[in-house]
């Protein structure tokens, strides 16, 4: 048993929820919600959704300890000059905790994706609309 544990440990959220498949229909779900909010979905009324899906799939494997690699600089160049706001950098983290929640992690897991996810933060808020 203790032999299983230790296995276990080492194993990512990417893996315990389901791998890439599971990562497909959290990007799916989530975004459904994000283009259905309304302080969010103006942000996405010009944007190629399977391309955004695509980079989010790739974004989110990451943050689940996945396999790949991802450009902070293309995450920049996407959201500069967009009026992103830290409020709504934290509601985009509001609907991503609500979409993996019921995921099979622990609150563990759930913390270190939120911080894997916030790092991004400066990346994709405007810092010249925010004010304070």
């Amino acid at each position: 048993m203790e032999q299983t544990r230790s296995v276990s440990n080492k194993t990512t959220p990417f893996e315990r929820i389901g791998g890439e498949r599971a990562v497909e229909e959290i990007v799916s779900a989530f975004y459904q919600k994000v283009v259905g909010d309304p302080e969010l979905s103006p942000f996405f009324a010009n944007t190629d959704i399977e391309r955004l899906l695509a980079m989010q799939r790739e974004y989110v494997t990451i943050a689940l300890g996945g396999p790949g690699t991802f450009s902070m600089d293309r995450l920049h160049d996407s959201h500069t000059g967009r009026g992103i706001r830290g409020r709504h950098f934290m509601r985009f983290l509001d609907l991503f905790l609500e979409t993996v929640r019921d995921r099979n992690l622990d609150a563990d897991d759930l913390d270190k994706i939120l911080d894997r996810m916030a790092i991004a933060s400066s990346d994709v808020i405007d810092s010249s609309t925010e004010s304070g």
